[in-house]
């Protein structure tokens, strides 16, 4: 099974948040596929395992290039933001990954 961490640890790792970053940019962005250009980021707290951690994506503003768009990440528990992301997105094209 893939792992994200190679020791036993009691919060996500910062490749996980990013990966939800990612993951929830595209799903603003549905039906068109897009690659993630930028990423700029901010981990304000840990994320426990033991609660649940809220993930909430929204467009930020058209970059006035239709290819491009900036959607804003944020991921609380308990109450609190633990994770930002200002994710810049442009449209795929065919053939790319």
């Amino acid at each position: 099974m893939p792992s994200a961490s190679t020791t036993p640890s009691t919060t996500s790792p910062g490749m996980l948040l990013i990966e939800a970053a990612r993951q929830a940019a595209q799903a603003v962005r549905h039906p068109a596929p897009v690659l993630p250009v930028t990423m700029e980021t901010a981990f304000r707290r840990y994320v426990e395992f033991d609660t649940p951690c809220w993930t909430e994506a929204r467009p930020l503003n058209a970059d006035g290039d239709t290819d491009t768009d900036t959607v804003r990440v944020v991921a609380r528990q308990d109450d609190e933001v633990r994770f930002t992301a200002d994710v810049r997105t442009r449209a795929r094209c065919d053939g790319q990954a």
